[in-house]
């Protein structure tokens, strides 16, 4: 008698079968999180070009203002490089899979390595993509952290300076 789940017999185990690893699912995970990598950043740039317009009488804030709005260009800047890097490697790893017999691999990062083996170039982008997406995600949070500070540090009402 086989295994069975909660003694339902509908429910039986089956034997665990190898098959290649999906890479189209973790390109399109990370493709989706690029995008919103992207419109976060977009958004943060935007506001920032808009927190200059209003800030522009009062120089006292106008400093982290410009702060947050470098940091969320450099963040656009390497989101596109890594979406472009990304769309490159798609041919690179259908190469790839398409070259080499279907083995069983045990994960992601046993594909990554042999993809990185066969094909050095390839895998040295794969390298750059993650830098950048990580720089991107880096400039994202220190740019809401420039726009933070911005909201602490800003005193909307002017002080009342009394003259006897």
């Amino acid at each position: 008698m086989s295994k069975t789940f909660w003694g339902n017999p509908r429910m039986a185990q089956k034997p665990e079968v190898h098959k290649p690893f999906p890479i189209q699912y973790i390109i399109d995970w990370w493709a989706d999180g690029l995008k919103i990598l992207g419109a976060g950043n977009g958004t943060g740039l935007l506001a920032s070009i808009a927190a200059l317009q209003y800030f522009s009488d009062k120089p006292a804030v106008l400093p982290s203002v410009k702060l947050g709005a470098t940091l969320f260009l450099l963040g656009v800047v390497f989101f596109a490089l890594a979406f472009f890097i990304l769309i490159g490697m798609i041919a690179a790893f259908d190469a790839f899979l398409a070259s080499k017999p279907p083995k069983p691999q045990r994960g992601f990062k046993d594909m990554i390595r042999r993809f990185y083996e066969a094909n050095k170039v390839d895998g040295k982008m794969y390298i750059l993509l993650v830098i950048c997406s990580l720089i991107s995600v880096g400039c994202f949070f220190a740019g809401c952290l420039s726009a933070h500070q911005l909201i602490r540090d800003f005193n909307p009402r002017p002080s009342i300076e009394i003259d006897f």
